[in-house]
């Protein structure tokens, strides 16, 4: 305490100096020192503090002796530490602060003195539990070690968890989270198939492109230390020599059904259904479809999904005009699987995709009158049979790589996801969209046991009220049956086809 009253002495005098000589102190002023902040200026006296070091408050020199007596009593009051305590515990403020060490292993602060203590009972923990590793398992969720008795409760846990999540998610209206349950509906729907393995390994068949381009079937033999595969062709081509191949000039064959729903893929269609939504005369029934092509270009459109000749996949490359524009250009697909069967060039599978039509307009003009089919300007989606092209990729969501024999539960799985979607709103199904058919849309009627090209006028619980078009519209409006008026396009109807054709 003398430490910090030394050299202090006090004084009632007021100090011209720090008063200033032309000017004197009045008794309304009040302000401190500029040269001395401790020093306080109340009226014509001055009085001196001294700060504190236990709570630094600055306390006036005449009561500090007091005031450190205050803090001695308090010191005194306080209980006795104790010192066998492993962990470091606070000390009054008169005390020296203890220094303490951060333990690695739990990351609590100790006492330095208790420091080699403490990890000691770490070790003996970790030897305890060393000893009883025999009754731990590892949970297949989280990997963690858990006692045998109670893994059970440790994995109902787990599930409750997920429950939530999964709860979560599906309420999410999302574009990502319900992209993402698309994803998980695909994979749980197409797993067990034998081509859902993606890496080529010794004995796998692959397709090898040769230095003129051109992919040839061929099998590993062997991979080799420097990443090559060398690979044996198989037939026609089993005469040739085996070659050395760098890993990029392979693809795993593509000839086995698969689960191939690309994430990135399924939030552009999700994404494209939210914007039909918000178009009146968008047509949301979603079907399942089918594509052929070449086995070289599977791996490229489960990359970058199907797309119209024109464009380009996320590397750059070209997508060219393979097997003509009949019906103009856009994504060629079929709602049933055998159709174009022939462009998969001997391929046994195809891409089984859930397609949305969106915008459908009918040919208008010149081109109506000389009886042309395809897609149209404005139009998102032709329709002619069984065939369907589509102008953008955002109108077609690739799930499967199937073959005849998986189709039905493969097709099964994409209804599943289809009745998923229409549950959030982005979509239709056939019989909700037959009901759609809005005021002004083109359709044809079935009247007679032929179907007329007409448009809807008025729409009544169960029918439609159409009227006629060119060369019949001079024929009084006619009040159709829901089941006798369908689309303009479509050939078939559900309970009319053999009965009925269509005049134009």
């Amino acid at each position: 305490m003398s430490r910090g009253l030394e050299g202090l002495a006090p004084s009632t005098e007021v100090d011209d100096r720090h008063l200033g000589a032309a000017e004197a102190p009045t008794p309304q002023r009040k302000r401190r020192r500029q040269d001395d902040p401790d020093v306080v200026i109340v009226s014509e006296r001055r009085v001196e503090t001294v700060p504190c070091e236990i709570c630094g408050k600055s306390v006036p020199f005449d009561t500090f002796l007091q005031h450190m007596s205050t803090h001695e009593q308090e010191a005194a009051s306080q209980p006795e530490p104790d010192l066998d305590a492993p962990e470091l515990v606070s000390r009054p403020a008169v005390e020296i602060e203890t220094q303490g060490i951060d333990c690695e292993i739990c990351g609590r602060l100790v006492d330095f003195d208790d420091f080699a203590k403490h990890v000691e009972g770490h070790r003996d923990a970790a030897s305890s539990s060393s000893q009883r590793s025999g009754d731990m398992k590892a949970c297949e969720v989280c990997g963690a070690l858990i006692a045998a008795e109670d893994l059970e409760d440790h994995l109902a846990a787990h599930r409750v968890h997920q429950e939530l999540l999964d709860s979560e998610m599906r309420s999410s209206t999302s574009e990502i989270d319900i992209a993402a349950q698309i994803v998980e509906m695909a994979r749980s729907g197409g797993s067990g198939l034998p081509g859902n393995r993606s890496a080529a390994g010794a004995g796998d068949a692959v397709l090898v492109r040769w230095s003129d381009g051109h992919w040839y079937a061929a099998r590993i033999s062997q991979t080799l230390e420097d990443g090559r595969h060398l690979v044996s062709w198989d037939p026609p081509y089993t005469t040739w020599q085996s070659e050395s191949v760098s890993t990029d000039s392979i693809i795993p064959r593509m000839n086995q059904p698969r689960e191939i729903c690309n994430f990135d893929v399924a939030v552009a269609f999700v994404k494209r259904l939210f914007e039909l939504k918000a178009q009146e005369e968008a047509e949301m029934q979603l079907e399942v479809v089918y594509h052929w092509t070449r086995e070289e270009n599977v791996t490229a459109i489960v990359e970058n999904n199907l797309r119209p000749p024109g464009s380009a996949n996320a590397d750059g490359t070209a997508v060219k005009v393979l097997n003509g524009e009949a019906f103009g250009r856009g994504i060629y697909a079929a709602t049933n699987i055998e159709f174009g069967r022939s462009y998969g060039c001997g391929l046994p599978c195809a891409f089984l995709c859930l397609a949305v039509p969106g915008l459908v307009r009918p040919e208008r003009g010149h081109r109506q009158r000389r009886g042309h089919q395809g897609l149209c300007e404005g139009s998102d989606c032709y329709r002619g049979g069984e065939v369907r092209v589509y102008r953008r990729s955002e109108h077609v969501l690739p799930l499967f790589f199937t073959d005849a024999s998986e189709a039905p539960r493969l097709k099964a799985c994409a209804v599943e996801i289809a009745e998923f979607l229409i549950s959030k709103g982005l979509g239709a199904s056939e019989e909700e969209a037959l009901k759609a058919l809005k005021v002004g849309q083109t359709v044809e009627a079935l009247w007679h046991g032929m179907y007329f090209k007409a448009q809807v006028a008025k729409v009544h619980p169960g029918a439609y009220e159409v009227t006629w078009m060119p060369p019949y519209h001079k024929w009084p409006p006619y009040r159709a049956n829901q089941d006798a008026v369908r689309r303009y396009g479509e050939k078939e109807s559900r309970s009319h086809a053999s009965l009925s054709f269509v005049v134009e």
